[in-house]
């Protein structure tokens, strides 16, 4: 009786973790995660599966050529690329067996008035990201909108900068833009997203650039030089850039460097930076055509130089910069009391 509700219990145990822990598929699986905004959430059902999306076709295709392939929707409706940079690190963290990023956003920075400058960087920052984390980034330019002024400047400032990304860090570029724009009208019902013809369309792209990155689907671009992107290197600082006159200046190097090792690794300083880099680009236009103010900028920029060679060189700590902003503020605070102080004795003497 006993041997029996031992094995009994057993092979409840046995059944309730097979339930609670199912076995890894077998065979060769292939990961794939679909980031984006809302061109690459498409329609989900309340199940959280894909009904309208380039997903199901792309992964129709590849399991048609024998790959255990899984693309995972992690598109989110209205996202900028500031807000992708914060939430491509959890989807990372998330999805550890993951082995591809396919990435496609912009739109909404460029709807919105975001500039190109703090786009770049962030598209080019999410591809750092993917490739520190040990995955392959595929970068998508991107996909037509309704107006030809938002596609004037797809075409001559959006898509070549993402193209000098896909050059530049040498991974794969799927060129949506060029696929779905010659039938724009027929495969998109709202003129920014496409609609089921249109995401079959995409999918294409996907696979082409996935699979074989030839020239009509896709594939690595050249980097066009003209064209800055903001990630790493001098990149992005245009107000020292413009004092300097270079980005390969060795205080413009070193403001990089800070920016890299100091801000771009915390929240507020990627917020800091995107501001910077949307509201920083005109005044550096301004300083560049004037050589007094950019002799007056670049004394304003060396206490500022100073302060990030100390913290590179670690005779700062974020520590003792708190503290020294605490009693800085401590002392003027008490000097703003002793003021008021004076002041009301003053008028009580009158």
């Amino acid at each position: 009786m006993q041997r029996k509700a031992v094995f009994t219990g057993a092979c409840v145990f046995i059944c309730f973790f097979a339930v609670l822990c199912p076995p890894r598929r077998a065979g060769a699986e292939e990961v794939f995660l679909a980031f984006g905004d809302s061109i690459t959430w498409g329609v989900v059902n309340s199940r959280g599966e894909t009904e309208l999306g380039y997903e199901p076709h792309l992964q129709a295709q590849l399991r048609a050529d024998g790959r255990d392939a899984y693309v995972v929707n992690h598109g989110k409706y209205g996202e900028t690329t500031s807000e992708g940079l914060s939430r491509l690190k959890r989807v990372l963290y998330g999805n550890p067996n993951a082995n591809y990023v396919l990435l496609l956003e912009g739109a909404n920075d460029l709807m919105s008035g975001i500039s190109s400058e703090t786009t770049l960087f962030n598209l080019g920052a999410m591809v750092d990201s993917t490739l520190g984390s040990g995955l392959t980034p595929i970068i998508s330019n991107l996909t037509p909108l309704y107006n030809s002024r938002l596609n004037g400047a797809i075409l001559d400032v959006y898509n070549p900068g993402i193209a000098n990304i896909a050059g530049q860090k040498n991974i794969q570029m799927a060129t949506s833009f060029e696929s779905l724009a010659p039938h724009w009208n027929s495969w998109s019902d709202d003129g920014i997203h496409p609609n089921d013809e249109g995401y079959r369309v995409l999918a294409n792209v996907w696979y082409g650039a996935i699979t074989s990155g030839g020239s009509d689907s896709g594939g690595a671009a050249p980097p066009a030089n003209d064209v800055p992107v903001s990630s790493g290197g001098g990149g992005g600082c245009f107000i020292a850039t413009a004092a300097f006159g270079t980005p390969l200046a060795s205080q413009v190097r070193l403001l990089s460097r800070f920016r890299d090792l100091f801000l771009l690794t915390n929240a507020p300083g990627r917020w800091f930076v995107a501001c910077y880099y949307r509201y920083s680009p005109p005044i550096a236009a301004f300083i560049r055509h004037h050589e007094i103010l950019r002799s007056l900028v670049r004394g304003g920029l060396y206490p500022l130089i100073l302060f990030s060679q100390l913290m590179i060189g670690g005779s700062l700590s974020w520590t003792r910069v708190a503290a020294g902003l605490f009693v800085t503020m401590a002392c003027c605070l008490l000097i703003m009391m002793h003021v008021l102080r004076r002041r009301k004795g003053q008028r009580a003497v009158a």
